[in-house]
């Protein structure tokens, strides 16, 4: 006989394998999703190993197969997005409009958006994962350095030129159990659009007189007579 095993615990015993080989490769094959997505796999470990097993254990072929290819509903929360309805949740969802209302009593025929709301939400015997490669636009930080310049009077500061933040371009990897992101890492990242650094002018124009023979009073220029 084969033990099936997920993740290490033993579900049941079949006297053969096949059977159960080729649902569970038929479920991975028919899977809908995102036609970019690759990886496809079950979430657990799923081993079937030969052995001797109790006579308790042993099941039959399509009752193992009809466990490990079940799905069942479960309360989830969601979150209302922009322009959603009762009605437009409950297509998204599957849901009954009646069903929806009974488990939302307070939601009247409109939502909020960032409203949290509870929703019925299907979930599969052995969760399906997958993976797939998206791109992300992120800013990059620019710099300010202090320039000193003899266009403005000493000590005066003045913006001479304007920071511009850059854009990275992201290769992320985006993790999926039954078609909701779990986690996401980025697997390469480039500068598409340098910063501009900003840049803040010190004044160093001091005003000096003709001659050693002058004063310089606020505005007015004295010439001294010997």
């Amino acid at each position: 006989a084969y033990g099936v095993y997920i993740d290490g615990q033993l579900l049941g015993a079949v006297k053969d394998k096949t059977p159960v080989e080729s649902a569970l490769a038929d479920v991975l094959l028919n899977y809908t999703t995102d036609p970019n997505a690759k990886d496809i796999k079950f979430q657990n470990n799923v081993e079937l190993t030969e052995g001797i097993y109790l006579a308790d254990t042993i099941m039959s072929e399509d009752s193992i197969i009809s466990t490990l290819t079940s799905t069942k509903q479960v309360i989830s929360d969601y979150v209302v997005q922009r322009e959603e309805s009762p009605l437009i949740i409950c297509i998204k969802h599957s849901m009954e409009l009646d069903s929806f209302m009974s488990l939302n009593p307070k939601v009247g025929e409109t939502c909020t958006p960032g409203q949290i709301v509870k929703v019925y939400k299907t979930v599969n015997y052995l969760p399906i994962q997958y993976t797939r490669e998206v791109q992300s636009i992120s800013l990059v930080d620019f710099d300010t350095i202090e320039v000193e310049t003899s266009s403005l009077n000493l000590g005066k500061k003045e913006l001479l030129v304007k920071g511009q933040k850059g854009e990275r371009t992201n290769n992320v990897e985006v993790v999926y159990v039954d078609g909701i992101e779990r986690e996401r890492h980025v697997i390469n990242s480039v500068i598409t659009k340098q910063p501009v650094t900003q840049q803040i002018g010190i004044g160093t124009y001091s005003a000096r007189p003709a001659s050693s023979d002058t004063l310089l009073l606020r505005n007015r220029r004295i010439q001294l007579a010997y």
